[in-house]
């Protein structure tokens, strides 16, 4: 917790846990003649809602906990395209604007390149009417990395 900000009562950093909601959508998908893509198809969404423990200035919410829950979404974005249990390589935050405690935000994770066992997404991270931050990822298989030539993944970025 920050010097400069009080705590709230309980200690708790999220106000809810968060939420993770998968596109169920396998293989091309077909309505009104309208076919969306596979990035379309396989989009994560994550709803998170951070509480005034997490500030680092006082009502504003700390830039560790906004890459935290960008890094959690990407994981549960390549979890869920099948890839298994995995780990970051790599996770670029661009913070664009401050996020005001107790405010709920959704996490949009879109899949980008595919390569293997590495995955490769894009997140943006928006509040009501602003996006606050957008970050590039890579995930990588944690078996495949270890087990084969991991340098294959990194070529990937």
């Amino acid at each position: 917790m920050s010097r400069m900000a009080k705590s709230s009562s309980d200690g708790c950093l999220m106000v809810h846990p968060p939420r993770v909601y998968v596109h169920a959508s396998v293989g091309e998908q077909q309505t009104a003649g309208v076919t969306s893509s596979m990035e379309d198809q396989q989009t994560t969404f994550a709803v998170w809602h951070f509480g005034n423990d997490a500030v680092g200035h006082p009502g504003v919410v700390h830039g560790g906990a906004i890459s935290m829950a960008l890094d959690e979404s990407c994981g549960f974005a390549f979890f869920a395209l099948g890839r298994g249990v995995g780990f970051t390589a790599y996770l670029h935050v661009n913070y664009r604007q401050p996020l005001p405690a107790e405010t709920p935000i959704l996490i949009t994770v879109r899949p980008k390149k595919i390569d293997g066992e590495c995955v490769c997404v894009s997140a943006a991270f928006c509040a009501p009417a602003a996006l606050c931050a957008c970050a590039p990822s890579m995930n990588i298989c944690a078996f495949h990395c270890i087990y084969t030539n991991a340098h294959r993944c990194r070529r990937a970025l």
